[in-house]
């Protein structure tokens, strides 16, 4: 038996166990992750590496004798490993979902390097373009949520309101830690914002919104911004640049 046309490699003169071998690890012509099935045939000892199964809407096998058919089982395709940063592997009789290296955690979203990202657009700088909540900061990192969309993306939010589902109407102490949920509404803390923008130069992006008319919104935005620590200035003091 063999798959009805897709044949997109041929390769001649190897055993069955070489062919297996190329599917798995791939190709120049097909990729690796990309073969999905091979025919071996006998006669003409002959490998035909295929980016096309029997799972494929209108695939057929054709009887052949001197054929066989292999085909690779393809737990993974649609892929069913729902967060960011995971990746799903075959098995013999299913999948696994497993995190990407320098990744943990149940969602795979807590950043496991030797040094963590210090901010967002360290994460936008290596190719993560998602919105959502990870962890920065070193040498203790914690949760903020990051916006990969506005204005190029790499945004770390420090403060958010939205739905006065959590109270702003804090003690300073309070203000200092930080409160609320980086998925909602929340406040980093000063100790955070100070560690933060210590490092190097950053911008402040200042989006506000109309609650009655969600449509009117506006804007600036900073070219440099940072807090100094209360031991370094006898008090936290902002530093905030003309608008851009």
């Amino acid at each position: 038996m063999g798959l009805a046309g897709n044949n997109d490699e041929l390769i001649n003169g190897i055993t069955p166990e070489d062919c297996a071998r190329r599917c798995v690890q791939g190709t120049t012509t097909v990729p690796i992750g990309q073969c999905r099935s091979f025919d071996y045939i006998t006669d003409t000892i002959r490998c035909v590496l295929s980016k096309s199964s029997t799972d494929d809407a209108g695939a057929t096998l054709v009887s052949d004798p001197r054929s066989d058919y292999y085909h690779r089982n393809e737990y993974c395709i649609p892929n069913p490993c729902v967060n960011f940063h995971e990746s799903c592997m075959n098995e013999a009789n299913g999948y696994t979902c497993t995190c990407d290296a320098g990744w943990e955690g149940d969602s795979c979203d807590m950043f496991t390097g030797t040094i963590y990202p210090q901010h967002c657009a360290d994460l936008s700088a290596v190719g993560i373009q998602t919105s959502g909540t990870y962890h920065v900061g070193h040498p203790q990192p914690f949760p903020v949520s990051c916006d990969m969309d506005t204005a190029g993306g790499g945004w770390t939010v420090i403060q958010r309101r939205q739905d006065g589902s959590v109270e702003f109407n804090n003690t300073w102490d309070v203000y200092v830690q930080g409160f609320g949920d980086a998925s909602g509404e929340v406040w980093l803390g000063l100790d955070h914002l100070h560690s933060l923008t210590s490092q190097q130069q950053n911008e402040l992006y200042v989006h506000l919104e109309d609650w009655g008319n969600p449509a009117a919104t506006r804007f600036a935005r900073y070219s440099t911004f940072s807090l100094r620590s209360a031991k370094e200035a006898g008090g936290f003091r902002q530093v905030v640049a003309m608008p851009c």
